[in-house]
């Protein structure tokens, strides 16, 4: 019999307070540090590990993602290029790390046009697009987010057990101005590598670590451009995620389409089906109508304040 799935959908903001950690005799001290997101991840504070639930992850090989089409023009110091290069390289320095399996990583693809949808939504009987977008200011607090997060990137997951459905990025051009801080970057500029590729890790399913200079790490200052590389924790993190291996499909090595949830989904067993709405249907006889139903909750990158 299938698992029941409740009835739940929300977005929710998670403005994680990062925690310093005291490092010293080197990597050994702070194993474990990183923090693979789950199903319990509550709506304020820092990403909590648990053996008692299920921990998020993809059953998908690879996952395409696609820019909103405003989203070059809301970025102005960085031409279509260098935000696509970008979003390339960030996740590349994820796909680059060696778990030592001698599998081919999970795969992210990049699509060459445009979409116009602007909002982080997961949608049933339809594909859903992995949607990366720019946020002004006053969206952002229609949003009633924290004005310091640089970005968020919302996991939308079945809920029982914690298989990713679909997910979509938001960045915050209200908190600072996006660039390629290869040369210095001044006051209220915003490394875009730095913030990807930090938010490439939430993509994969880690949360927050509380290692300072790791790219999990909660929050950056201006300028940043240290989470571009992976820290040994991060590296650790990501290889114990055990990412399906990805296998080119056909000549062309490109990831398929994403899989259609249906809003209800009939499983049959001998003779009997039985309806239930959207929630915890009674069972009666031997089958059961489930209502696939997945929460989205929001984990990125925050800006560091000044003193």
């Amino acid at each position: 019999m299938p698992p029941r799935l409740s009835l739940r959908a929300a977005r929710t903001c998670l403005l994680a307070l990062a925690v310093a950690l005291t490092v010293t005799q080197g990597f050994a001290s702070r194993a474990r540090a990183y923090c693979r997101e789950n199903v319990k991840a509550q709506a304020m504070g820092a990403c909590s590990a648990s053996a008692d639930v299920p921990d998020l992850f993809w059953t998908r090989s690879c996952m395409t993602y696609v820019f909103n089409d405003q989203l070059v023009s809301r970025l102005p110091l960085l031409s279509e290029k260098e935000l696509r290069d970008g979003f390339n390289e960030s996740f590349a320095t994820w796909q680059a790390v060696d778990c030592g399996k001698g599998r081919k990583p999970f795969y992210v693809e990049q699509t060459t046009g445009f979409t116009t949808t602007d909002k982080a939504e997961f949608l049933f009987d339809v594909m859903n697009e992995s949607v990366i977008m720019a946020k002004t200011r006053d969206e952002w607090a229609t949003l009633d987010q924290d004005a310091n997060a640089l970005a968020l990137t919302l996991l939308w997951h079945d809920r029982d057990t914690g298989e990713i459905l679909d997910v979509d990025m938001e960045l915050n051009t209200g908190a600072g101005r996006f660039a390629n801080c290869d040369k210095p970057c001044g006051r209220d500029m915003m490394d875009l590598r730095n913030t990807i590729t930090h938010e490439a890790g939430h993509v994969l399913g880690l949360g927050h670590s509380t290692v300072q200079g790791a790219t999990m790490f909660a929050d950056a200052p201006d300028g940043e451009t240290q989470k571009r590389t992976l820290e040994p924790d991060d590296e650790l993190g990501y290889c114990k995620l055990d990412l399906p291996e990805f296998t080119c499909p056909d000549a062309a090595c490109q990831c398929p389409a994403p899989e259609i949830y249906p809003s209800k989904r009939t499983v049959k067993s001998c003779a009997c089906t039985t309806a239930g709405a959207g929630g915890s249907a009674p069972v009666m006889g031997l089958g059961l109508l489930v209502g696939l139903v997945g929460i989205a909750f929001a984990r990125g990158l925050r800006r560091r304040k000044r003193s």
